[in-house]
C-alpha cells in the first residue's frame, strides 16, 4: 500500500471490502502511519463478522445459516462479546486519527467508539486528522 500511495500528496482511502476490513486494518496500520494517516472512509460489514464467527465455531454450514437467521429474527447475538473484541482491536489501529465522523458528519470520539463498538452496525465511519466544519 505504501509503495503505491507514497507518490500522492492528498490520499483518501475508501474501504468497502465486505468484512475484510477486520483483517486488513491491522495489517496496514504501519502503512497508514508512513502515509501520515490519510483520510480513511470505512464501511464496516458487521453481518460478515457475524457469519465468520458462526462458520468458525459451528461445524455444520446448515446449522450456521439457521442460527444466523435466528439471530437476525430475534436480535439475540451469541458471539456479541467476541465480535466486540474484534472491532475494538481494529479501533486500536486507528487511535492516531484525531477526528472520527459518521457518514452524515456527526463527530464521534475514540471514547464513544470504545464504549459502543457496535456503532459500526449503523454507521460508516471516516477517520481523519482534518477537522470538518
Amino acid at each position: 500500500l505504501f509503495e503505491y500511495l507514497q507518490k500522492y500528496k492528498n490520499v483518501f482511502i475508501k474501504m468497502d471490502i465486505e468484512g475484510g476490513e477486520f483483517d486488513l486494518l491491522p495489517s496496514i496500520a504501519g502503512d497508514l502511519k508512513k502515509l501520515d494517516f490519510p483520510t480513511l472512509f470505512i464501511s464496516f460489514h458487521y453481518h460478515y463478522l457475524t457469519e465468520h464467527q458462526y462458520y468458525l465455531k459451528v461445524k455444520s454450514t446448515l446449522i450456521s445459516k439457521m442460527l444466523i437467521k435466528l439471530e437476525r429474527w430475534t436480535g439475540i447475538e451469541l458471539f456479541r462479546r467476541t465480535k466486540s473484541l474484534i472491532i475494538l482491536k481494529c479501533f486500536r489501529f486507528l487511535e492516531d486519527y484525531m477526528f472520527i465522523y459518521t457518514e452524515s458528519g456527526q463527530e464521534l470520539s475514540h471514547n464513544k467508539l470504545q464504549s459502543d463498538p457496535l456503532l459500526i452496525k449503523k454507521h460508516n465511519l471516516v477517520f481523519t486528522n482534518k477537522e470538518w466544519d
